[in-house]
């Protein structure tokens, strides 16, 4: 609770110093008034100071109340020149000293402070520095060596943007200090400490990696199937014997393509999010039964010269595996095909 610091709290600070006060002030209270119930102890006025009234003019002495009573056992004040009370001001200089600062700590809050300081002091590590070199990128083997270190370097940089994507990050800082650490033979970490951290973190790793498939897994169905429904009612759009969609865009010619034909063919393969995951720069030679089934019917779908958009559903794709990188779990793919030319196959 932050306002418990906050500076300028007069309130605060006299709510604390209060109690305090009243009791010291009690205590020097009571001396006085036993001094002033002694009457051999009670000090006469002056007689230079004394004025006198005459017998006339005497006011007639009234009995004494409860509150003359109080006041008379109140102890003699000294009254200075300025006119002060000095008696007050000397309790007030009393209770400054005796009343204990506002927030000076507890001997135990000082305790625990200190062994507080102490646990973090032994936690803490500081890594070997790493010393400044000067290298030739002219020499092969420096070459070498400096381009191992570059492709360690993306590694780790792969992986730790992968597990940012898990809400896992790793400061860059302290993982280049377990490197230097280590070439310098000053690991701050036994060995089985670094074998159970790591263990207990694959763990969490691959849970979360799970679970987040699992999400991704759901989420492209969903939109496979959005974009499923969508393509059947387009025009033209049939559907083939094997369960694939298609749209025939150009009319093949010729003969039917068989499974021993060489065909050469330009593709597009997309996401129904339209990410691209593959893509002829130059026509392709490839043989029809090479291919997985669900393109091989593409292929003939197609025809001869012909030109066609089919769109495979994820269980005759690439299934829950998916296809890594590009083509994730139950992924719908979209195919859209250019037969160019067709070679028999049949003989070779």
């Amino acid at each position: 609770m932050a306002f418990l610091n906050k500076k300028g709290s007069a309130l605060g600070a006299l709510l604390l110093i209060a109690p305090s006060f009243y009791a010291l002030a009690e205590e020097a209270q009571a001396p006085a008034n036993a001094a002033a119930s002694s009457p051999a102890e009670v000090q006469q006025a002056p007689e230079s100071d004394a004025v006198a009234v005459p017998e006339a003019e005497k006011p007639t002495q009234a009995a004494p109340t409860a509150d003359d009573k109080a006041e008379s056992s109140a102890p003699a004040q000294a009254v200075g020149k300025d006119g002060s009370l000095q008696e007050e001001s000397a309790k007030e200089e009393s209770v400054k000293k005796e009343a204990p600062p506002v927030n000076a700590p507890a001997a135990g809050d000082a305790d625990k402070t200190a062994s507080a300081d102490d646990a973090k002091a032994s936690t803490e590590v500081k890594t070997s520095p790493l010393p400044a070199i000067t290298f030739s990128l002219n020499s092969e083997e420096q070459r070498r060596a400096y381009a191992s270190g570059v492709t360690l370097a993306r590694y780790l940089q792969e992986n730790m943007a992968h597990q940012r994507k898990l809400h896992i990050t790793l400061d860059p800082n302290i993982v280049l200090a377990g490197i230097v650490d280590t070439f310098g033979n000053d690991i701050k970490m036994d060995d089985n400490a670094v074998r159970q951290t790591m263990a207990v973190f694959d763990e969490q790793v691959n849970v979360l990696n799970k679970a987040k498939a699992e999400q991704e897994a759901v989420r492209e169905r969903e939109m496979g199937q959005a974009f499923w429904s969508d393509f059947e009612r387009q025009d033209g759009v049939k559907k083939s014997r094997s369960g694939l969609l298609y749209r025939i865009d150009k009319k093949s010619s010729g003969a039917a393509i068989s499974d021993s034909d060489i065909v050469e063919v330009e593709l597009t393969g997309t996401l129904v999010n339209g990410t691209v995951f593959e893509k002829t720069v130059n026509p392709i030679r490839l043989k029809v039964s090479d291919v997985i089934p669900a393109l091989r019917s593409a292929i003939k779908l197609a025809g001869r010269g012909g030109e066609a958009r089919v769109v495979i559903p994820p269980e005759q794709g690439y299934g829950a595996k998916g296809a890594q990188p590009g083509i994730p779990p139950y992924a719908t793919l979209i195919f859209d095909i250019k037969v160019l030319q067709v070679t028999s196959g049949k003989g070779k």
